[in-house]
């Protein structure tokens, strides 16, 4: 059952497992699940699908690490030039980390405690935000209540948001 905190609310012991729970709601890691998103940026002049896969999903503990493979455009549609590109994922009680060793590329997606307001900043200086944990949004998949709602931004370079669905995982992203 979940419980909504309020500002008067006092942390039990066992709060920060409950933390990680909602984490593997949000983000859940499943091998072999497929995800499609329609996909749109003048940077990129073939048509506008993109498609990651969640490999090797190993647990061990708390910790879950998987392999994400994206692919540009649909690697089903043959008339276009596909690129993919991997990178890690690790999901723990700390929150949703994310890797490219080969670039030596490493941040934070998610961060726990799943709380409205609550922030954290990479390392290239943006700043996250969690705007709701009861966001609402439409995609062609459908509609999704109670979502994990992310804005970021940092300064002049650009912003964006994200929603996860429970169960689901990311349902929609853009970037300004």
């Amino acid at each position: 059952m979940a419980r909504k905190m309020t500002k008067k609310a006092v942390k039990k012991p066992g709060e920060k497992a409950a933390a990680a729970a909602g984490i593997e709601e949000y983000y859940p890691l499943v091998a072999g699940r497929v995800y499609r998103y329609d996909f749109s940026s003048p940077d990129w002049p073939y048509n506008n699908v993109m498609t990651i896969r969640a490999k090797n999903v190993k647990s061990a503990g708390a910790k879950t690490t998987a392999e994400w493979e994206e692919m540009f455009p649909d690697p089903n549609e043959p008339e276009s030039r596909p690129y993919a590109h991997r990178w890690k994922v690790e999901r723990s009680a700390k929150g949703v980390r994310e890797w490219r060793p080969h670039i030596k590329w490493e941040n934070w997606t998610i961060r726990t405690p799943l709380r409205k307001g609550a922030t954290w900043e990479r390392k290239d200086g943006t700043k996250f935000r969690i705007s709701s944990l009861e966001g609402k949004v439409e995609v062609p998949a459908g509609v999704y209540e109670n979502c994990l709602h992310v804005t970021y931004g940092k300064g002049d370079l650009g912003s964006g948001e994200v929603y996860y669905a429970k169960g689901v995982g990311m349902v929609r992203a853009k970037q300004r």
